[in-house]
């Protein structure tokens, strides 16, 4: 096919998606959202459907039942915006105890522009401990890899 006809092709292509899908501002700004979403959505129902097969480098089923279930897993937590996360965790705690801290100041700096700091830093800090940080680290590891997972069994999902 010529350049000329694939770009026509293309064009063509990009108007019937368009038609089909009828993606809404809010999905385009938020494609992570709405990717994440639609695979979750998708992947709970072949996960529950019979299946017959499942990647040869697994030993048995039960190791590609555990792969699905890291990401859906991941899934959730992303489209729950993280809510169970140890960082998310610790400000409800904080918040909750002491609401105050959602109050912030505002110092202008030499260069004009201002720098937002927590009003109580000192309650901050007992609550966003280096333990907090560190789990908060390893919560958002496992995240990855389970997308990381997905990406790399996609074409295997399928059955």
């Amino acid at each position: 096919m010529s350049k000329k006809g694939s770009k026509k092709f293309t064009k063509k292509a990009n108007k019937t998606l368009h038609k089909q899908y009828n993606f809404s501002t809010t999905e385009i700004w938020n494609a992570d959202h709405a990717i994440v979403n639609f695979s979750y959505q998708i992947l709970k129902k072949y996960k529950k459907s019979k299946r017959h097969g499942y990647p040869v480098e697994f030993k048995n089923p039960e190791e590609w039942e555990k792969v699905l279930d890291r990401i859906l897993k991941a899934f959730k937590r992303t489209l729950n915006d993280y809510a169970d996360s140890p960082m998310n965790k610790a400000y409800d705690k904080l918040y909750k105890k002491h609401p105050e801290c959602l109050e912030f100041k505002f110092n202008k700096q030499k260069d004009g522009n201002y720098l937002m700091k927590n009003k109580h830093e000192d309650l901050h800090d007992k609550y966003i401990t280096y333990e907090v940080r560190e789990k908060e680290k390893a919560y958002n590891q496992e995240i990855e890899e389970a997308i990381k997972l997905f990406g790399k069994y996609l074409l295997n999902m399928w059955d």
